[in-house]
């Protein structure tokens, strides 16, 4: 992980703001479209486990390499249809991956392994927002 604090792109520029929305005593995180690792790693400094799953080997094989026993379970696999543990993710992040897959399906995806489902309202839509950045998705409308 050495070195990471120095990296910049736009994707990690998000990072903070991810972080800062992970719910208190959350306890298993999952990062969707993972990369490299590089938000995994850091999601895993304040949940204590954390999954992490990647379409492209070679970069979940760059994750494993950089992961300096930061303890993330890196998953080679596509996140639409990968079989998850039966216990439940706290919390699901993802910067940069939802535009590779089609955004209904991925988001109706995130829904069904995370505990913290609730937060979708009774009318089927997921609040999305990056501070001053809000919109409403909502599942099942083009």
């Amino acid at each position: 992980m050495d070195g990471e604090q120095d990296r910049w792109n736009h994707n990690i520029h998000y990072h903070p703001f991810v972080l800062a929305a992970v719910p208190d005593g959350s306890e298993r995180g999952l990062d969707v479209g993972c990369g490299e690792g590089v938000l995994a790693r850091e999601l895993r400094r304040i949940v204590p486990h954390v999954s992490a799953i990647d379409l492209d080997d070679r970069s979940i094989d760059l994750a494993r390499q950089q992961d300096a026993g930061a303890g993330v379970r890196y998953i080679s696999g596509d996140f639409l249809s990968a079989d998850f543990e039966p216990d439940p993710f706290d919390v699901i992040v993802s910067v940069a991956a939802l535009h590779h897959m089609d955004a209904v399906s991925g988001l109706e995806r995130m829904r069904q392994p995370c505990a913290r489902a609730e937060r979708w309202s009774s009318s089927g839509r997921l609040e999305v927002g990056i501070r001053s950045i809000s919109r409403s998705i909502s599942p099942g409308r083009s």
